[in-house]
């Protein structure tokens, strides 16, 4: 017997290679069984419990009861894992789908900045502000869609020399630059060099 301490049902400190605590139903055998740890204040009310009470099946409940207070996860008394009452939180820490398997989701998935290509951190695909989206490779920009509904196709220009292709009123609009004050040709090649250019506009 332990002093203090209440006993219903069975508790077992046990030696099986290992120290162990075990909680049995003393009178319950199969799906049927519940068991598990209250945690109670002064006045007897249960704010947290950890075990089994469901008669349904074996399902571990880790459980606080009367509070919206979080369940937290700490390694080293830093918080890796919060599930509150508004979502579960990956706090100070990756989060990691090891060896071959897939995360499946089945609402939506929301990001602050970019979706990156593992192992090749220059390659993304990037919400760099509202209502825009570019795709990035080698650590710059090559194709992208803008607030205005419009695609840009960088390649390896910048600034002036970004093309636009442009689905207005009336009309499909093609610019060759991004600034009505830059010129440049609309070229067609035969093959992929230079040399083989067949039309220019």
């Amino acid at each position: 017997s332990i002093a203090g301490v209440t006993t219903m049902g069975q508790t077992t400190i046990s030696h099986t290679g290992a120290p162990q605590l075990i909680i049995k139903d003393s009178d319950t055998t199969g799906a049927a069984d519940s068991n598990g740890i209250s945690f109670r204040d002064a006045s007897n009310t249960q704010y947290g419990f950890i075990g089994q009470t469901s008669s349904a099946g074996h399902t571990m409940l880790i459980n606080n009861t009367n509070t919206i207070n979080p369940i937290r996860l700490q390694v080293n008394s830093s918080t890796k894992l919060e599930i509150g009452h508004t979502g579960v939180y990956v706090d100070n820490a990756n989060f990691f789908v090891n060896g071959s398997y897939n995360a499946y989701l089945s609402g939506e998935v929301h990001m602050a900045d970019s979706l990156i290509h593992q192992g090749d951190t220059d390659t993304k695909i990037r919400f760099p502000s509202n209502d825009t989206i570019s795709f990035e490779t080698a650590g710059s920009t090559r194709f992208g869609l803008n607030s205005s509904g419009n695609v840009e196709i960088h390649g390896t220009q910048t600034g002036n020399n970004v093309a636009t292709i442009y689905n207005g009123t009336g009309a499909l609009s093609f610019y060759a630059s991004s600034n009505s004050g830059v010129n440049r040709d609309f070229r067609f090649f035969s093959s992929n060099s230079n040399s083989n250019e067949a039309l220019r506009i």
